[in-house]
């Protein structure tokens, strides 16, 4: 009778993990009616006791007092804390086949489609012993049901088999997560969670209105009967400055071009589109473009750097130079601080607001991403190491010999996400027009420092000449500006794309991790293109750990939001709230994740820094190779 009692026992801890000892009685006499009849619970107690004390029980439970837990349960205070918060939902039952499999040593039958899959990879992959693939599978299992997370379990997981290839990773994380998804969870109270979310949170979902708004160009939001207004703030004043950025009143610069709204969506298709191609199109580079360009930007390159108006001025004495009304560059001369010397460059209004970032960040790195600098154009002095041999073979070509350190002129275009990389033939022929300029306006600034001095730190203005203008006019044609106002970073996010999901995909009452973060090693798809670094996109659930979703994008999705649409789509879900890495870039979908109407959140910790973590620092070796 005894043995038929604690095999019943072993079931129950084996599903719920913990359990009192007037749950197990109550239980027994249910499922044991015949056996349990004439037994008392401080008899059975006593029973219990002594097989727990036993060194070689074979039936998996440690008790205390009134309490029995399985062998495998690491924290059973923590266990039964979960179950009391659980109202929802009773104890799942518990079959005599199961009890049967349990007695019989065959738990692995127990654990679910996804754990003997996993099983099969560790014998057919990584090459394990069918009894040590049944064991490891077994460890993992029992670490999930302890609610270690799926991203603390990758590195073990990567280290013990070996795994090098980090394209196996995507399918690894698939199998855990179900495994996690499969398995009976003590907290839950032997239920899985694909079970809890059958049983109980899916009818609790509610699907949203036939037409929650009015999809319709112009203001999003509002509804047919009451449509939204335009808002104040999108409305110009003819006095106010043009929001191109030139400094001009709007009045006197693009009132009679274009309308703002034209304007800006011009502004931002011509950003999008130099970039898109310089990026994913073919760009001639200076050692491939005519060599009358190349020698053109050598020689102002050159005449610069001989001037050395880094004695004189520094970062902080910013200057505009405008090629068009609707095109003004900036530029500020680099060596003040006895590091880098030379010219960098910002171009146009996004330019002026990476310089301001710059300003501001004071060199703290959690402020400045290094994978997004940019827009900049950074023409300075270096070493020969920097350049590529071909640039050193084209400087050779054109007779220049430079030797020593600090000598050789290291020219590259920096855009957010990218590698640093040699210049376009456009790019160029703006630096040399921005060298030519600069070497003017620093001959200007030494004559009348201490004009520059009360008109940059004193006043907060900025010089501001048109291109070509010489050092001989620059006396009566340079003109001192307030610094410009920084319009609002555009939101080019697709919104009807955004405003269809919204009205298509279910809400569910979840809460996300998510943490997006660039990896070191840049891609290269073809040599003509811009090194690019990847964008990895890591999702998990916020209460449980488990790892939802991962995937590799680009700067361009980010600040685009199709890396947000593409994930929702792909899921299929909204979530109600989303945790984000306080220092992530994923910081820039907050427009878009405010129009989805999800709640965001910023913490310094997520459970998802393990895999983080693995994911920048590679796959280790094989410690067995």
């Amino acid at each position: 009778m005894w043995e038929l009692v604690f095999k019943q026992v072993k079931g129950y801890l084996f599903y719920y993990g913990v359990a009192s000892i007037q749950d197990l009685y109550a239980w027994l006499q249910r499922d044991l009616p015949d056996p349990m009849a004439q037994m008392e619970l401080p008899q059975l107690k006593s029973r219990l006791q002594k097989e727990a004390d036993h060194p070689d029980s074979l039936y998996d439970f440690e008790m205390k007092g009134d309490i029995l837990w399985h062998i495998d349960v690491d924290d059973y205070r923590w266990v039964r804390k979960e179950q009391a918060a659980r109202e929802q939902g009773g104890y799942r039952p518990v079959s005599p086949l199961e009890i049967k499999s349990l007695a019989e040593d065959r738990e692995e039958e127990l654990w679910g489609n996804a754990a003997q899959e996993f099983r099969r990879w560790l014998e057919q992959q990584a090459q394990f012993e069918p009894e040590i693939a049944i064991a490891a599978t077994g460890d993992y299992v029992t670490a999930m049901r302890n609610n270690v997370k799926v991203t603390e379990l990758l590195p073990l997981l990567s280290m013990e088999t070996g795994m090098q290839d980090v394209s196996e990773l995507d399918h690894l994380v698939d199998m855990l997560n179900r495994i996690w998804n499969e398995i009976p969870r003590w907290e839950l109270k032997g239920w899985s969670s694909q079970e809890v979310y059958q049983r109980w949170e899916k009818p609790q979902l509610r699907s949203l209105p036939a037409e929650p708004f009015h999809l319709e160009p112009g203001p999003t939001g509002g509804s047919k009967s009451t449509p939204t207004p335009a808002p104040k703030s999108g409305k110009i004043g003819r006095n106010d400055p043009c929001p191109c950025g030139s400094g001009r009143k709007y009045k006197q610069c693009c009132l009679n071009r274009q309308s703002v709204s034209e304007l800006q969506a011009v502004q931002v298709k011509q950003s999008l589109d130099s970039r898109g191609a310089d990026i994913t199109g073919r760009r001639e580079t200076y050692d491939q473009a005519p060599y009358t360009d190349t020698r053109a930007l050598l020689e102002a390159f050159l005449e610069f750097t001989a001037l050395a108006p880094w004695r004189w001025m520094s970062d902080i004495d910013l200057f505009a130079v405008e090629f068009s009304p609707q095109s003004v560059n900036y530029g500020a001369v680099m060596g003040w601080g006895g590091e880098v010397f030379g010219l960098a460059v910002y171009p146009g209004q996004e330019g002026l607001r990476y310089y301001n970032a710059q300003r501001n960040s004071c060199g703290d790195p959690q402020e400045l991403d290094m994978h997004e600098v940019g827009p900049l154009l950074l023409l300075v002095l270096g070493d020969r190491e920097e350049l590529h041999p071909k640039e050193r073979r084209v400087y050779a070509e054109l007779g220049y010999k430079f030797r020593g350190a600090n000598a050789w002129p290291v020219l590259r275009r920096y855009e957010p996400g990218c590698y640093p990389w040699k210049l376009s033939l456009t790019d160029m022929r703006m630096a040399t027009a921005m060298l030519r300029q600069a070497a003017a306006v620093a001959l200007h600034c030494e004559a009348h420092r201490r004009q520059w001095l009360n008109r940059i730190e004193i006043k907060g203005q900025l010089a501001w000449c048109k291109v070509g203008t010489s050092a001989e006019d620059l006396g009566k044609q340079l003109k001192w500006r307030q610094f410009p106002p920084m319009a609002p970073p555009f939101k080019i996010f697709d919104e009807v794309r955004s405003a269809s999901l919204v009205k298509t995909l279910p809400r569910r009452a979840s809460v996300w991790e998510m943490d997006c973060f660039y990896g070191d090693d840049p891609i290269q798809d073809d040599p003509s293109q811009i090194p690019w670094f990847p964008l990895y996109t890591v999702v998990a659930d916020a209460h449980t750990g488990m790892l939802k979703h991962w995937q590799i994008d680009d700067y361009h999705a980010l600040v685009s939001g199709n890396l947000v649409l593409d994930l929702l789509t792909k899921v299929g879900y909204l979530p109600a709230s989303l945790v984000l890495y306080a220092h992530s870039p994923a910081t820039k979908l907050l427009p878009i994740l405010e129009f989805l109407d999800i709640e965001v959140q910023t913490a310094n910790q997520l459970s998802t820094d393990e895999l983080k973590h693995y994911i920048l620092a590679g796959p280790p070796r094989n410690p067995r190779g």
